[in-house]
């Protein structure tokens, strides 16, 4: 299940992209170059692509897998303890939320220029595994 969510993250990221195991369950991803808009749409991706399709197990029975994401704009001069503890704060504020959400800290909302009638980014398709 763990690699299926995997596999489900780097399909939701660019070429440049890196995600990495952080500990457990939890894993970070670096987004060079990106602009807060590309922020928020990939963590969106990211989160809606492990939540749909639920997983197959091998039984056959389904199982249904949600991320809660917290994600920052790097600032200048900043150090990789004060990125991972604001991205952090953000995750447990997506936890607390009700989960299955993305947070963005520090990131103007108006950063989404293309949005969907309910104010919510609009979204490029979801790639299949192995289209990227």
């Amino acid at each position: 299940m763990l690699r299926g969510c995997v596999q489900r993250c780097q399909a939701a990221l660019r070429p440049s992209d890196v995600l990495g195991r952080l500990g457990g369950e939890e894993f970070g991803a670096m987004l060079p170059g990106a602009d807060p808009g590309q922020i928020g749409t990939i963590a969106e991706r990211l989160r809606a692509g492990v939540a749909e399709p639920p997983f197959e197990l091998p039984d056959g029975a389904a199982l249904e897998a949600t991320v809660s994401v917290g994600a920052v704009v790097a600032l200048p001069d900043e150090d990789a303890d004060a990125l991972l503890m604001r991205a952090d704060r953000a995750l447990y504020a997506a936890k607390h939320a009700g989960r299955n959400q993305v947070v963005l800290d520090g990131i103007d909302p108006a950063a989404f220029a293309d949005t969907e009638p309910s104010g919510a980014p609009a979204l490029p398709p979801f790639p299949a595994l192995g289209e990227r």
